[in-house]
């Protein structure tokens, strides 16, 4: 049992820099990545339809490439806001939150929000 701690926690450690999962809850105030919002076939039975009426409210078509590659933000626990479209064709991909390109757009240095970025 002594054995699993450090390898557990290494595991744990490993993941820290990484985008966190999204559950069937949001947090108020913070934006997502589409993609991140539909990272597992539970989150896409969850969000996609959220995701779906965010865009149909800003009259943004409808399709996999606005539903992954677009930035959403947290209006209460369950409702997204559409706030941009993350084009790849003028190099701004949406970037998850552990990335330098959100860092530094941040001005909060605990926020844990998705970015579109280089």
């Amino acid at each position: 049992m002594v054995r699993i701690i450090p390898v557990v926690l290494a595991g744990a450690a490993g993941l820290a820099g990484q985008a966190l999962a999204v559950g069937t809850t949001c947090e108020l105030g913070q934006y997502y990545c589409g993609y991140n919002l539909l990272s597992s076939a539970a989150n896409i039975a969850v969000w996609k339809p959220r995701i779906d009426a965010a865009l149909a409210a800003r009259t943004i078509t409808v399709d996999s490439t606005h539903e992954y590659d677009s930035l959403f933000f947290c209006t209460s626990a369950t409702t997204l806001a559409y706030d941009e479209y993350c084009s790849a064709t003028t190099n701004n991909h949406c970037q998850p939150s552990s990335s330098d390109s959100c860092r530094n757009k941040c001005t909060l240095a605990a926020s844990t929000s998705d970015c579109c970025g280089l």
